[in-house]
């Protein structure tokens, strides 16, 4: 009987085989924490894991994962969500993660195969701490939403296919005497950045 399991470590287990969200998840009601990368799933994420109504930090890389982001408008309380090197999860960041403004303070979408622009409802997160969104295939502008970020200290859009200039309230943070914002990176060729403190991949890796 784990129906009051709070902390959920698959991760690294060397299993192969779709998720089995009902007979899995459905009854996990309490579930917080749940680690489940470096596993070969193979398949999107089942409903049933994402409307956990406690599941607050939620870690799956390197998971062979498909499908899409929409699995995130249904997550009511999610904190951290860190879904990266999964290279068949595609599509757009959906508009619905605007709503996560009250939870969401730590976002993870790195080498994935997400596609369209940084919607603009991402400046919803006003709780917003890291968000790193590098490696995939990303086009437009960097919304200019993003200035209501009052406490990120980590961001990192490099290696995407964006243009334009990073948004000024951004900059206001990597103030060396007043700013909070420790880490920007961007493709400085493409995206003016007159703040950054890395311009490309392999340099913002190291």
């Amino acid at each position: 009987n784990l129906t009051n399991l709070v902390v959920l470590d698959i991760s690294y287990t060397y299993f192969y085989g779709p998720i089995r969200g009902p007979e899995v998840f459905a009854n996990l009601q309490k579930l917080q924490i749940l680690e489940m990368g470096g596993n070969e799933y193979n398949q999107e994420i089942p409903d049933e894991l994402a409307r956990l109504p406690e599941l607050s930090n939620f870690y799956c890389d390197n998971a062979g994962l498909t499908g899409s982001l929409d699995f995130i408008g249904l997550m009511p309380v999610i904190f951290e969500l860190w879904i990266d090197v999964n290279p068949d999860l595609g599509g757009s960041i959906p508009r619905s993660i605007g709503d996560k403004f009250a939870t969401l303070e730590s976002l993870s979408l790195t080498e994935n195969g997400l596609t369209g622009r940084i919607p603009t409802e991402i400046g919803n997160l006003r709780y917003m701490q890291a968000m790193w969104l590098y490696d995939n295939f990303l086009t437009g502008t960097i919304p200019s939403s993003i200035d209501q970020f009052e406490y990120m200290y980590e961001f990192d859009v490099s290696n995407n296919q964006l243009q334009g200039i990073i948004p000024n309230g951004i900059c206001g943070l990597a103030d060396e005497n007043f700013g909070i914002l420790e880490y920007l990176c961007v493709d400085c060729e493409e995206v003016r950045c007159c703040c950054c403190t890395c311009c490309t991949t392999s340099t913002c890796r190291n």
